[in-house]
């Protein structure tokens, strides 16, 4: 392999950093501690599903951006677009550390939004095509 350029080593070394000060910060939280800020976003994405399973209605065909599309596909159609945005932007070196604490789930350093930002997160083509096409098949049915 040929040598790193000092741009994308800057950028490694700058996502590899730790915001956090103390190198074992994750062995001095308490259970609860680590365990609370996760707990409450999953709360909280599980009241806001319910709420909106309750009070949502379907848009007329008029009202819908693309009416010959079905609404499964146009949502299914938006995750898959979602997920190849992250997909793209894990290949900006500028934007790794950014990434690394909202879309990377370390269990030492826990963070209540990576456990959302995850799930749209794919380091490899591979496993974005086979996520993606399983989401395709599944999803529109």
């Amino acid at each position: 392999r040929r040598e790193k350029s000092e741009w994308l080593k800057k950028y490694e070394e700058k996502a590899a950093a730790s915001d956090l000060k103390e190198e074992n910060v994750g062995s001095v939280m308490s259970t609860f501690s680590r365990i609370w800020p996760s707990a409450l976003v999953v709360a909280a994405v599980l009241a806001l599903v319910t709420i909106a399973s309750q009070y949502y209605e379907p848009p007329s065909r008029a009202a819908r951006l693309f009416p010959g599309t079905p609404p499964a596909a146009a949502t299914i159609f938006t995750l898959i677009g979602i997920n190849l945005t992250v997909f793209c932007l894990w290949r900006i070196p500028p934007l790794w550390r950014f990434m690394n604490t909202y879309f990377y789930v370390v269990p030492g350093y826990p963070r209540a939004l990576s456990m959302v930002g995850a799930m749209f997160s794919h380091q490899s083509f591979t496993h974005l095509a086979l996520n993606m096409g399983v989401l395709w098949f599944i999803g529109t049915r």
